[in-house]
């Protein structure tokens, strides 16, 4: 698929827990995308159930992806609240009030050519496109919505981020967005190269193997 569309990357988020009937199914099916072509490369990552919003919290990963989400559903006129929730919790103890993010039990954010084309579940004010339709759409060997929309990025080599749009800095080689925390390497003729931020995320814990 990367001939006519560059290169197509899905990241996977799920709970760990949840890796049941039928989240375990639509991984099975991704791994199976990325067999065959479909799809260039699966990053599988877990998150947690929630995290917290309350206090000086900055740096969460699971925050910035969330972050980073909203911004690309901003700029498309969707939304991804739902799936993520913001939540005020109660203590039935100390009535203290705690606020977090309740994340989905499995969200695809679909990048091309290290450019995010799509997250699943979205809602368009119509309908929610969620992550069944995704990896099916895949699975045949197509373009979820949106994702076709995406053309391949040649940004300059000091340019905007390709996620955020948002001005990058460089040092020793290696560019970054201050905002989302998206980084790469350069390729000759000004092309971001690799996307490290998917790249090096921590890799998912689970109690068994997926494969």
């Amino acid at each position: 698929m990367s001939n006519a569309t560059g290169e197509l990357t899905v990241a996977c988020y799920v709970r760990p827990t949840q890796l049941l009937e039928p989240i375990d199914a639509h991984v099975e099916t991704l791994k199976r995308c990325e067999r065959e072509g479909h799809v260039d490369a699966l990053l599988v990552r877990a998150w947690p159930d929630e995290v917290s919003l309350s206090g000086s919290v900055t740096s969460d990963e699971t925050l910035a992806t969330f972050r980073r989400f909203s911004r690309w559903a901003e700029r498309e006129g969707v939304s991804v609240c739902p799936p993520f929730e913001r939540l005020t919790l109660i203590s039935e103890i100390t009535d203290e009030r705690r606020e977090v993010l309740r994340t989905p039990l499995m969200c695809l954010a679909v990048y091309v050519d290290d450019r995010l084309g799509a997250v699943f579940p979205h809602t368009d004010g119509e309908r929610t496109h969620g992550v069944t339709e995704a990896t099916a759409t895949l699975r045949a060997g197509d373009l979820p919505p949106r994702v076709a929309d995406v053309v391949p990025s040649e940004p300059d080599a000091v340019g905007t981020c390709p996620g955020c749009t948002r001005e990058v800095v460089s040092g020793q080689g290696v560019f970054a967005c201050p905002d989302c925390r998206w980084t790469a390497t350069v390729a000759p003729g000004g092309r971001y190269r690799d996307a490290l931020e998917l790249r090096t995320a921590p890799a998912m814990r689970v109690d068994r193997p997926l494969d």
